[in-house]
């Protein structure tokens, strides 16, 4: 009874309290149920009201809902906001979300590309707002069916129904796999992404191995493999241990993750390329300059090279000279310019070049798509 007496006021869910097994479907519905207000209560404290984890209010809800429950929720929040630090390539770490979540729960559901998926939550999205300008509360069938294909609301209720591993279509042939040892093991981690350290401990044996990784990362048989089969995920271990270990003659090989059809892997290249040596900003900067490429790609360099500058004090002023010099370029295409302008303000240092970026809005040499002058924190102006 005393383990109950700060939540008193909650009824009593007898699974909550030794959580083996799966809850009854009655269970289960009061327990999403109580999820969403905690969420919603969670979300309110940290984004709006500015709390930390262990401020009072926080652990009010601690006292109230329970430390398990909470940190549920915090996990989930943690995740939604590793996917707002993503600004160019947010799309692949959505989908890569979604498949993890067909590959545990899956079952019969019909499996989306990354097109389809991108459809589908632009129509989930235009019907929530719709339903919120019109003051509806329940859902439509349309937006319910769109909530289970989508697992909107995945982290509700992942822990409380048992995994429906989704079996491979007669249609998607397995792949044949030629990889030895220690690249074999790689294939059979599987979906469970924050579950595997990832051996940093024995980088040294895996640095003869880095071609072999780079060919992995890049394999078309894996990147649009079964999201159920083990291997499909191997592209995700293999690139971490790049971006450990470095290859900077990979670099353009790499880049063109963010060209798959599929792509659910090139928001991880920042963090990759980012945290590789300071020889690997020529190469960087170069490919931001080569209108060959996909701006996709050049966005990454861009993002990478910011990643590099804020966490290299070495290279930190020759990437922010550079950033400048090429957005006073008269013929930097808007999108680069608006990317340039989006990470000076992520260094900190945007006010510094406060005329430059005025005099690129002025001009229209901007995106107003993706950044706009009065969004920018110009201090006390």
């Amino acid at each position: 009874m005393p383990r109950n007496r700060n939540r008193s006021h909650l009824p009593t869910i007898a699974w909550l309290e030794h959580r083996t097994g799966f809850p009854s479907p009655e269970e289960r519905e009061q327990i999403i149920q109580r999820r969403q207000v905690l969420y919603k209560d969670l979300f309110h404290q940290i984004f709006y009201q500015g709390v930390e984890e262990d401020d009072p209010a926080i652990q009010r809800l601690v006292r109230k809902y329970g430390p398990e429950e909470v940190r549920l929720m915090m996990r989930y929040i943690d995740k939604r906001q590793e996917a707002f630090d993503i600004f160019v390539q947010n799309d692949a770490f959505d989908y890569r979300l979604y498949r993890q979540n067909f590959a545990r729960f899956g079952g019969q559901l019909p499996f989306l590309s990354l097109a389809e998926y991108n459809r589908l939550n632009d129509e989930f999205s235009r019907l929530v707002i719709d339903r919120f300008e019109k003051s509806e509360e329940h859902k439509t069938p349309r937006e319910q069916e769109l909530v289970e294909l989508l697992f909107v609301h995945y982290y509700l209720w992942e822990d409380l129904i048992p995994e429906d591993v989704p079996a491979r279509p007669s249609t998607t042939p397995e792949p044949v796999l030629r990889y030895k040892e220690p690249l074999a093991t790689l294939l059979t981690y599987g979906s469970n992404l924050e579950a595997h350290p990832l051996f940093f401990s024995q980088l040294d044996g895996w640095r003869k191995h880095i071609q072999g990784l780079v060919n992995m990362a890049l394999d078309p048989a894996l990147l649009n493999g079964w999201p159920g089969d083990p291997a499909s995920w191997a592209p995700w271990y293999a690139l971490r241990l790049v971006g450990e270990l470095g290859s900077i003659e990979n670099i353009p090989a790499l880049a063109s993750l963010a060209d798959q059809p599929n792509d659910w892997l090139s928001d991880l290249l920042p963090d990759v390329l980012g945290y590789m040596s300071p020889e690997a900003e020529p190469f960087l900067s170069i490919m931001v300059d080569e209108s060959g490429i996909s701006f996709k790609q050049r966005g990454l360099m861009i993002e990478s090279l910011a990643r590099m500058a804020a966490n290299k004090p070495v290279i930190r002023p020759k990437i922010i000279h550079d950033f400048v010099e090429q957005l006073n370029r008269k013929q930097t295409h808007p999108t680069i310019a608006a990317w340039l302008i989006h990470f000076l303000e992520e260094l900190d240092v945007h006010q510094e070049f406060q005329e430059e970026i005025a005099a690129a809005f002025d001009e229209e040499r901007v995106d107003l798509n993706i950044v706009q002058y009065e969004d920018l924190d110009w201090g006390d102006e």
